[in-house]
């Protein structure tokens, strides 16, 4: 039992609060992971004329499979920042053991998997594609994990509307990066300056069309977004 008595309108209200960042916090890391994806391109030209790694082979290499490698790490996005909060909603409630351990398994695929996989030959391309897709899934499997025992560990209540909020954030997240790529690669970036512009660009794009179709599909998570803005008056 969680609560009683007099106890039980204070948790009620943490299950409020909670349930209030979980939404914000899925609006706002889907919104970055698909920004991060939009970008990628763009930003793998802004690195490539800034590196001074640029002019060897291992470089080059390194530095065009960026966008690739971007795009990999851009959904562990959402699972790292999930997991930071949930970690934390676990710590209040006694379980810094589940906290740590679910945590630790999401690290721990994200390290064994490329040690598993890669072999000597296998490249900065490879390597680095496959870095981010383990560290990605690591991040998400330990956000499943804590999302599971916050709930068992909090009630349902904790998680009241985040269902419909994560439909569409991460809807409105993937249909915004697709569009920001597209745009990112039809423009062509090249240089410092290129991919700079370029990159602001699709940013802006994708921050713009993900708050419109999140403001249309789920008007109340929208707000508690803004609210969490650190410049917003409280």
């Amino acid at each position: 039992m969680l609560a009683d008595g007099p106890d039980r309108l204070a948790l009620t209200r943490a299950q409020s609060t909670l349930a209030s960042s979980a939404r914000a916090i899925i609006v706002a890391t889907s919104a970055g992971a698909a920004v991060l994806f939009a970008i990628a391109v763009p930003a793998g030209a802004f690195f490539s004329a800034l590196d001074a790694g640029r002019h060897s082979p291992d470089g080059r290499d390194a530095l065009a499979a960026l966008p690739s490698a971007l795009s990999a790490f851009a959904p562990g996005l959402i699972g790292f920042g999930m997991a930071a909060l949930l970690t934390r909603a676990l710590y209040v409630q006694g379980r810094p053991a589940v906290a740590g351990g679910l945590v630790a398994l999401g690290w721990f695929i994200a390290a064994l998997v490329p040690l598993l996989v890669l072999h000597p030959g296998a490249g900065p391309r490879n390597t680095l594609l496959l870095l981010g897709l383990a560290s990605s899934f690591g991040m998400s499997v330990a956000a499943i994990g804590l999302f599971v025992a916050v709930r068992r560990v909090w009630g349902a209540e904790a998680f009241r509307g985040f269902g419909r909020t994560a439909v569409v954030a991460l809807g409105a997240g993937l249909f915004s990066a697709i569009v920001g790529r597209t745009l990112a690669g039809a423009l062509h970036p090249g240089g410092l300056v290129g991919g700079a512009v370029v990159a602001v660009l699709a940013a802006i794009l994708v921050v713009a069309l993900c708050a419109f179709w999140i403001w249309i599909g789920d008007r109340q998570a929208a707000r508690l977004a803004l609210a969490k803005l650190p410049w917003r008056p409280r």
